[in-house]
């Protein structure tokens, strides 16, 4: 029979031990009692405790630290490269903040003065211009009647030209150009079939080339320009484009949309009568055509067969 274990005598626990205290209870230590009782007397005054009551005051040291960790959470540490800004008195205004100049507005100006660059004027001259009162005006005219009447094309353009490139470039009044460009043409020969040259009809043919180079046209000056001329609205609106045509007020702004609607009811038409989308029926309709157009008589079954290979 195996002996039985001894029994150990009644131990005592470390809680109810005095004579070591444990580290990790300090209110079993004497002297960590005591401590505790000076600290809570030194933080509360008048009987009140180190939370404070109604009347107190609390710890002005835990307040301190307390606020120092409130401010520290809700002040965000300015960066190096974020300065903290200083208030500014009544007297100071805030300084404009600059502000930069976008691309597209770069791109405009360039293209302004990519527009208003130097054109060679051979007839319109500097000299002329300074003169044109006197003689200027005088010579340019007599160049062009002169051109004019010798059918000499290229002299002629030349001074349409520069009169309509001098009304854009702001060098002539867009009334004066259109008086000489008057003068130039002379009276209406456009009824009369013994004249083939018809210098109204070359003049608008150099406007539209104009204004098709031009990029930024100014087009209140053309107006004026084509006004005084004195060139009839019928002829202006029988040569010159659509696009031009509104843009000088000759048309309605839904001219082109009725354009578009006719052209296309044209082609339908078209379509509708075009006898070479018809298989049988239309090539049948086409060789009768063909042999009524091209013989009075009746033709015969070889030329029919013959035409047919």
């Amino acid at each position: 029979m195996a002996p039985a274990k001894r029994k150990r005598g009644d131990r005592q626990s470390l809680d109810t031990s005095d004579s070591r205290p444990s580290p990790l209870r300090p209110q079993n230590n004497n002297a960590g009692l005591h401590e505790m009782r000076d600290n809570i007397r030194r933080s509360s005054r008048g009987g009140q405790n180190s939370y404070g009551g109604r009347g107190g005051r609390r710890n002005d040291n835990w307040d301190h630290s307390y606020q120092i960790n409130i401010k520290n959470r809700a002040t965000p540490t300015p960066g190096p490269m974020s300065p903290p800004q200083r208030p500014l008195s009544a007297n100071q205004t805030p300084a404009p903040t600059p502000t930069q100049t976008p691309a597209s507005v770069i791109d405009l100006l360039v293209v302004q003065k990519a527009s208003l660059a130097p054109y060679d004027f051979s007839f319109i001259t500097d000299e002329r211009l300074g003169k044109w009162e006197y003689s200027g005006r005088e010579a340019v005219v007599t160049l062009g009647i002169q051109a004019r009447q010798d059918e000499d094309t290229t002299d002629l353009g030349s001074i349409f030209q520069e009169l309509t490139r001098a009304t854009l470039n702001g060098r002539l009044d867009p009334d004066v150009a259109g008086n000489c460009v008057q003068d130039i043409l002379g009276p209406d020969t456009s009824d009369d079939p013994t004249l083939p040259f018809d210098a109204r009809n070359f003049f608008l043919d150099i406007l539209s080339m104009v204004c098709e180079a031009e990029e930024n046209l100014k087009i209140p000056l053309l107006r004026i320009f084509s006004v005084s001329t004195g060139i009839s609205p019928v002829t202006m609106r029988q040569k010159l484009d659509g696009k031009l045509l509104q843009d000088l007020g000759l048309t309605r702004e839904t001219f082109g949309r009725v354009g578009v609607r006719q052209a296309t009811n044209l082609l339908y038409r078209q379509a509708n009568y075009n006898l070479l989308r018809e298989e049988t029926e239309g090539y049948a309709k086409l060789v009768a055509e063909l042999f009524t157009t091209s013989e009075n008589e009746r033709p015969s079954s070889e030329a029919v067969e013959d035409a047919f290979e």
